[in-house]
């Protein structure tokens, strides 16, 4: 860590307080940046990463929607608009979280 907020180390400060503004809490610096790095996307490759996901979940969308419920949930041009895993079935939903959410249903 290189710089410790002392406005936020004096006294308690909600978490959504401006974590970005005025109650940041910590700057750190890593010491081996290439090792921090390499497992993360960034750039051009953070860029094809999304488009991808992007791709996969309009497919999964279009796959396992009918009208009319596709139509509101595949925006014009065929993006998925905000919300659109809402107007999944129950097992589709569950579906959702495992293969984008990283949620294992118990």
């Amino acid at each position: 860590m290189v710089a410790v907020n002392e406005t936020v180390a004096r006294g308690p400060v909600p978490l959504d307080a401006d974590p970005y503004g005025a109650f940041w809490f910590v700057t750190a610096v890593p010491l081996e940046h290439t090792e921090a790095l390499a497992s993360l996307k960034v750039g051009d490759r953070a860029v094809q990463w999304l488009k991808g996901e992007m791709q996969r979940f309009t497919e999964f969308l279009a796959a396992r929607l009918t009208p009319p419920a596709l139509g509101v949930a595949l925006a014009d041009g065929a993006r998925p608009v905000v919300g659109a895993a809402l107007a999944l079935d129950e097992s589709a939903f569950s579906q959702f979280q495992r293969e984008f959410a990283g949620v294992n249903s118990s």
